[in-house]
């Protein structure tokens, strides 16, 4: 946990052989995970399905709801050029009608640094 409170999953990590998708999250009021940014370049970003503030809802089928953020950590992290899919909660209000609207995004993502991405781009 950084000293703002925000909690990250990247691309560069302390153990430098787990790697993540480029997004960086923070946690609500109510203890959801939520996308806070997205590193420019890295899987997420380049997918572009994946807005602020979307809610992670599951890790690899994993519901990640009540969970601690050590094993939140755990599952979004892994080697270099394997897969982990992510399913997240949107929730879109529409301002006349002021219905809320929730969309499920799921994602297949890539894990890898930055520099992973511009080598296979080449």
């Amino acid at each position: 946990e950084n000293s703002d409170g925000s909690k990250y999953s990247s691309s560069s990590t302390v153990d430098h052989r787990l790697h993540g998708v480029g997004i960086c999250f923070r946690t609500s009021s109510d203890e959801t995970v939520v996308v806070k940014s997205l590193i420019k370049g890295c899987a997420a970003d380049r997918d572009g399905r994946i807005q602020i503030d979307d809610v992670l809802f599951a890790v690899d089928g994993r519901c990640i709801q009540n969970e601690p953020w050590t094993v939140i950590k755990c599952l979004l992290l892994g080697n270099e050029g394997t897969d982990v899919r992510l399913e997240f909660v949107r929730q879109q209000s529409r301002k006349l009608s002021q219905i809320m609207e929730i969309s499920l995004i799921e994602v297949i993502l890539k894990r890898g640094s930055l520099e992973y991405f511009l080598k296979i781009d080449q």
